[in-house]
């Protein structure tokens, strides 16, 4: 009888600790989908979520197929970065996203929906600076 309760309870069981390892897994990586972790581990305001995952995520995440892309910025590995690093990501995507070198011309060329607005451009430039700022305090 024991045999009999204890196997849909432990069937039970495996399935919540899979279901739940599968959403921490989720949560951790970056899509569309997901919860983009910022420098101080909040969310990134949902205005600078968008752009990214609609501009960014393409190119600057793991599952990308563009290697240069991941290796200067992989916001799949965001978190793992220290302050300094983070600092300069900050940093480098102010000066390209207002030099409009990002997304690339040529990404644009295949993709025009993704070109960034001058509104975008100020949102993420004002939340970068805004962020590099904070890590000062």
């Amino acid at each position: 009888m024991k045999k009999v309760i204890l196997t849909p309870f432990l069937a039970f069981a495996l399935l919540v600790f899979l279901a739940s390892f599968s959403y921490q897994n989720q949560s951790a990586s970056i899509n569309n989908e997901t919860t983009i972790i910022s420098p101080d581990g909040d969310q990134f305001p949902e205005d600078v979520a968008k752009i990214l995952k609609v501009h960014c995520m393409d190119c600057h995440v793991t599952a990308s197929k563009n290697d240069k892309a991941k290796k200067k910025l992989n916001f799949d590995n965001w978190d793992k970065l220290n302050m300094l690093k983070k600092t300069g990501k900050l940093n480098d995507i102010v000066e390209t996203v207002k030099d409009r070198e990002m997304p690339p011309e040529k990404y644009i060329n295949h993709y025009p929906e993704k070109k960034l607005s001058d509104e975008q451009i100020n949102t993420l430039v004002k939340w970068a600076e805004k962020t590099m700022d904070s890590f000062k305090e």
